[in-house]
């Protein structure tokens, strides 16, 4: 079901799908995040879920800037030396 269907702002969904990032571009060995060796498989199906659930192009296309602003985000954090 998707996010605006059930009365959850979009905004919060999306907020969701960028820790749903972090967690897949966790390095298991880092142990920064408890992650298991399927974690980027099951992150992958609940975005693809949730890319599938989106029922209108306004909403793919936010769910498409938040995926891009949370890449922009560890860009700008790699550049700085920082992490996630």
């Amino acid at each position: 079901m998707c996010c605006s269907q059930i009365g959850i702002r979009v905004d919060i969904c999306l907020s969701g799908v960028q820790q749903l990032l972090t967690v897949a571009g966790t390095i298991p060995e880092h142990k920064t995040i408890a992650v298991s060796q399927n974690s980027r498989m099951h992150v992958s199906l609940c975005l693809s879920k949730v890319y599938e659930d989106l029922i209108s192009d306004q909403e793919r296309d936010l769910f498409l800037q938040a995926v891009n602003s949370y890449f922009e985000y560890v860009k700008f954090l790699s550049l700085s030396g920082l992490s996630v």
